[in-house]
């Protein structure tokens, strides 16, 4: 991908090098917001008095002082000529709007020698500059720099990683990015030559480019190199997150989880070419002909938003249709205002917790709307919830195992729950089956019973051996809540000694709505209510044929 332009014969500044090799490495600044001008000026302070320029026109850019690195090295050779250089690696630490930090590291190949190597102070007297001790082409340095490296050769890549994980491992940091992303990599030179640029993508993370400039101006190139790198790097990472968001071919919030993190973070910081002037923002008009980058960034960004848009819009629908349902009374929109707020500075765990218990929420109500749904062992919310809410009537029937479940604590709050409902006005019969004829039982049961009958509910009891022949079935524990949904547990046998005998366990709980089987269950009720008798009296036989002389009475299920 290259282009070519004409430089006006003005341009340039006396005296600039002829050859510039540069790297610069791009990445996220690793917190977890972005850092104010201050913060970001006392973050790239790198050495102590050393002088930090920042600017807010055309958008925020902090800049460290440079920093010099001695080297003397074998210089990289397309040829693979060993050529000696000597001097020093000039590095800057960059932030543009205290989100995306740069290090850049460039030299320019200064005056060949004749294989003498000259004193320090020479070369200190000529910063971010090399001199290579023997001859050699421009042509063949550019081409070792940009091509496969070599051990012992020049490395300005490590020098700008290690002032790149030097800022970020700062301990003004958090450490925690908003997004995950990838560092990339520019390798750039520049030298004389007609106008044109030559920009290549070879994998992943490394790019390189071949500048060639009438005049070189070692600063205007740096700079030019690290806009190119910071935008080839927004359009990368954003990329990057489309394909990994699936979008296009998941389905349900993980899109939008992926890509949200782009579009507060990272959507503003587009501005190509807004710092360069003259030849060089020529170049960059180049570089939007082939490869075009702002075309690519636009259509991934429509992308992005058109996305985002269409989740609004189903959102919308959704608030819409909430609201026209006899939810819409806060409840809802407090809960979304909570999730919100949540956020993400909680432990791992908390995320994890809310999560599980919002899926627990939603398989809930698809259970509700398909009629039924179903809880493992004994419920701890559901009763005392459908209690609370009841507002028509309450009808229960108690069986063995509740003889032990009035002295727990979910038995006490359930009864104070009950009391509130008959302040209320709201209704509540309960029938205590006895199912054997141990007196003690029978005596517990009562005593039960009488609890419940001071507090205001409408108690009655039965034993099994009383019932007539048609209402005689198995029988098991159920509340019938106005008249609509049955609350009902299911038990278990668990072992104990011989003498005691099973012990009844509840394995699951249900709440059924099928309007069948609740009109089965409010006539089973119905029908033990007939027959069944005060605490303190004889429970009535009411005959062993049914009301209506039929087989079993009307509306009755053949199985509770």
């Amino acid at each position: 991908m290259s282009g070519g332009w004409r430089q006006p014969p003005d341009e340039g500044r006396t005296g600039s090098g002829k050859l510039l090799l540069g790297e610069v490495r791009t990445s996220l600044l690793q917190h977890s917001v972005e850092l104010s001008r201050p913060a970001a000026r006392d973050l790239l302070q790198l050495r102590h008095g050393e002088r930090v320029v920042s600017s807010t026109r055309p958008n925020q850019q902090v800049r460290s002082a440079g920093l010099l690195t001695g080297v003397d090295c074998k210089l990289p050779t397309g040829s693979r000529r060993t050529v000696r250089g000597v001097g020093t690696v000039l590095a800057q630490a960059v932030l543009t709007e205290g989100r995306l930090l740069q290090s850049s590291a460039r030299v320019r190949i200064g005056e060949r020698g004749t294989g003498q190597r000259r004193p320090w102070g020479h070369y200190l007297a000529r910063p971010g500059t090399i001199e290579p001790t023997g001859p050699v082409a421009d042509e063949d340095l550019m081409d070792g720099f940009l091509g496969a490296p070599s051990p012992g050769w020049l490395d300005l890549s490590a020098i700008a990683d290690r002032l790149l994980a030097d800022v970020q491992t700062r301990g003004r940091l958090d450490g925690r990015a908003p997004l995950e992303s990838s560092r990339t990599r520019l390798l750039w030179t520049a030298a004389l030559g007609p106008p044109a640029a030559h920009f290549t993508i070879e994998n992943d993370t490394l790019r390189t480019l071949r500048l060639t400039l009438e005049r070189v101006d070692p600063v205007a190139v740096a700079a030019f190199c690290e806009d190119l790198a910071l935008h080839d790097w927004l359009l990368t990472t954003l990329l990057q997150l489309i394909e990994r968001s699936g979008l296009g071919s998941a389905s349900g919030a993980e899109p939008t989880r992926v890509l949200r993190p782009a579009v507060n973070h990272l959507l503003h910081l587009w501005m190509p070419g807004a710092r360069l002037t003259g030849v060089l923002a020529q170049a960059w008009e180049s570089l939007e002909t082939s490869p075009g980058l702002t075309r690519q960034w636009a259509a991934a960004v429509q992308r992005v938003r058109d996305h985002l848009a269409s989740q609004v819009s189903h959102a919308t629908e959704l608030f819409d249709r909430l609201q026209k349902t006899p939810l819409a009374n806060g409840v809802m929109t407090q809960l979304v205002n909570n999730i919100t707020e949540l956020g993400d500075h909680q432990p791992a765990i908390v995320g994890a917790f809310t999560r599980r218990e919002l899926r627990r929420l939603s398989d809930l109500l698809k259970e509700l709307k398909a009629g039924q749904a179903a809880y493992d062992g004994e419920d701890q919310d559901w009763l005392l919830t459908l209690t609370h809410s009841a507002a028509t009537a309450i009808d229960a029937i108690s069986t063995a195992v509740d003889i032990g479940f009035w002295s727990t604590e979910l038995g006490r709050r359930y009864l104070d729950a009950q009391r509130a409902a008959v302040r209320r006005g709201v209704p509540v019969r309960r029938i205590f089956v006895l199912q054997s004829s141990d007196q003690r039982a029978a005596e517990r049961i009562r005593r039960v019973g009488c609890t419940h009958r001071d507090l205001g509910l409408n108690v009655r009891m039965v034993a099994v051996r009383d019932l007539p022949a048609w209402v005689r079935r198995p029988m098991s524990d159920f509340i019938v809540f106005d008249h609509a949904i049955s609350y009902e547990v299911q038990t278990d046998q668990s072992g104990s000694d011989d003498s005691a005998g099973p012990d009844l366990m509840v394995a699951s709980t249900l709440l059924v709505l099928s309007e069948d089987k609740v009109a089965r269950r409010r006539q089973r009720f119905e029908d033990l209510w007939v027959i069944a008798g005060p605490l303190d009296g004889e429970q009535p036989v009411n005959g062993d044929a049914p009301p209506d002389g039929g087989d079993t009475p009307s509306g009755a299920e053949p199985t509770p």
